[in-house]
């Protein structure tokens, strides 16, 4: 009887120990799309480096929160898997853009 219940609670600590593994992040997005630049714009304002991505016949900007410098390249298509955050940048007539944070990028 000891062996028997011995077994029960050592499936049943198995059945209740959770992963350690994190699960994929499911709030990632892929997109092909062209980087801007615009050497115009004062740096640090939201123009400096946009992503620009066409959705439902609408092209929709971004904002990187960082670029590498061998996509700092104007009309540059790309194909990018990023993390659309909270935060939003106010950018003049085009008003609040999101900032993404890009996982991954690579030139098309």
């Amino acid at each position: 009887m000891k062996t028997v219940t011995l077994i029960f609670f050592f499936f049943l600590l198995l059945a209740s120990c959770k992963k350690s593994n994190p699960e994929p992040d499911d709030n990632l997005i892929t997109d092909i799309g062209m980087i801007i630049i615009n050497p115009d714009y004062p740096v640090g304002t939201c123009g400096e480096h946009l992503f620009s991505v066409e959705k439902n016949e609408k092209t929709v900007f971004y904002v990187p929160d960082s670029l590498p410098d061998e996509f700092k390249t104007h009309n540059l298509p790309v194909v990018v898997t990023y993390e659309l955050t909270d935060e939003q940048r106010m950018c003049g007539f085009s008003g609040k853009l999101f900032i993404i944070t890009i996982k991954k990028m690579v030139k098309r």
